[in-house]
């Protein structure tokens, strides 16, 4: 008892030490991944690479699918499939192709604390209650020295397999000696690894997975152990397969489970409820749509252009002061003008013409002799002043109104 505090002490000490001395160095985390590319201390680093080296001349492949997709992808034979995980749940297709896998004369070894009860009840076996299981970083009052022992020893192999963390309890329970074989223990003498042949295979259990982190592995010379467990492999595989997929998912899905949907439309009522609400909203959809228009965009009147250039002209010579160019201009138009109107010939303005115009445009003679007198005037002057302008323009604005 006291040598176990003792170490709980240094260990305490030991962090203190690490956490004042170093600004950037934290503690690695202690979550068990088993991941073939995580290097902390429950990582699945040394054991991948540990494979490689035992099964030099085999290919290694990867799997990231649940078991029933990796067997459909190809026909293996006298394969292994390595599983290490925090649990192994298997859906009812997955637990067929896995035990359909091993009667072909496949190998599986799958070490896991939580195996699914689906397949420990096709075999027959139990896993007993585990009194230790944490995940992160564990109370220090649980921390020990634990070990555990192999059936089989390497030549010259009397210790026992040992690191300082908690208690490696997890055992097998209700085991049929009739069809398995026991090849490991715990700490306690329990049985935490087992073979069992089914069909043509062989399946081997283990329920210790920390056994093959990275931490434990790189321990005193605890990697023998891990030659020990892949010693009693019947042949040499043709193919390896790490599964890289279970050590990912740690909760058991339930198959039966019904969704959200499901659950409300076990009740006749809501389904009921739920099947008019969609046959309103179909309905909806359907008139609503018909009824709505668009809304009819307010086209703005075409300006006239041509108006909008004859003011701009005529200001542009109102501002220049060439009245002579103005009257010119009004001259030249009334004269287009009553051409186009009443057919008259303008070369010549005699008074035969003033009264012919005036009976077509209907305006009292004394009016047209006054304008053309004007036009007159106003053709013989050089400069015309803004007067003279006014009153043709006026004489020229009375023709056009009493004309239309």
């Amino acid at each position: 008892m006291i040598t176990r505090y003792i170490h709980i002490a240094c260990l305490l000490f030991g962090l203190l030490v690490l956490g004042a001395c170093s600004k950037k160095a934290d503690l690695p985390s202690l979550v068990e991944t088993y991941s073939k590319n995580d290097k902390n201390p429950f990582g699945g680093y040394v054991l991948y690479e540990g494979l490689l080296h035992l099964f030099i001349h085999n290919s290694l492949g990867v799997t990231s699918s649940k078991f029933a997709t990796t067997a459909n992808k190809q026909e293996y034979e006298h394969a292994l499939y390595v599983n290490i995980s925090k649990s192994f749940y298997l859906t009812t297709l997955d637990t067929e192709a896995f035990f359909s896998f091993i009667e072909k004369g496949n190998t599986a070894f799958v070490s896991s604390e939580n195996i699914d009860t689906a397949l420990l009840n096709k075999i027959s076996v139990a896993v007993a209650d585990s009194k230790s299981g944490y995940d992160g970083l564990i109370p220090f009052m649980q921390v020990t020295n634990t070990q555990l022992d192999s059936v089989l020893k390497l030549p010259n192999d009397t210790s026992r397999y040992t690191f300082f963390y908690n208690t490696l309890d997890n055992h097998f329970d209700s085991i049929n000696q009739q069809t398995t074989k026991i090849l490991g223990y715990n700490n306690d003498g329990m049985p935490n690894y087992i073979v069992l042949n089914i069909g043509q295979g062989r399946l081997y259990l283990h329920c210790e997975p920390k056994i093959f982190s990275n931490y434990f592995l790189l321990n005193n010379n605890n990697i023998t152990y891990l030659q020990q467990v892949f010693s009693f492999m019947p042949n040499t595989p043709k193919n390896i397969i790490w599964d890289d997929y279970y050590n990912k998912h740690n909760i058991k899905v339930d198959e039966n489970a019904k969704t959200g949907l499901g659950v409300l439309l076990q009740y006749p009522a809501m389904k009921w409820a739920f099947f008019l609400l969609l046959a309103m909203l179909l309905l909806y959809i359907i008139f609503g749509s018909k009824r709505k228009q668009r809304i009819v965009p307010v086209i703005p009147a075409v300006e006239n252009t041509s108006v909008l250039f004859t003011q701009t002209i005529a200001r542009l010579y109102l501002q220049e002061k060439n009245n002579k160019n103005i009257t010119d201009k009004m001259i030249a138009y009334f004269y287009e003008h009553i051409r186009n109107q009443f057919y008259v010939n303008t070369n010549e303005i005699t008074p035969a013409f003033l009264t012919n115009l005036s009976k077509k445009a209907a305006v009292i003679n004394e009016l047209t002799i006054q304008l053309f007198n004007t036009i007159q005037q106003v053709q013989k002057l050089t400069i015309v002043s803004d007067e003279q302008l006014l009153v043709l323009n006026g004489l020229i604005e009375k023709f056009y109104k009493i004309n239309t």
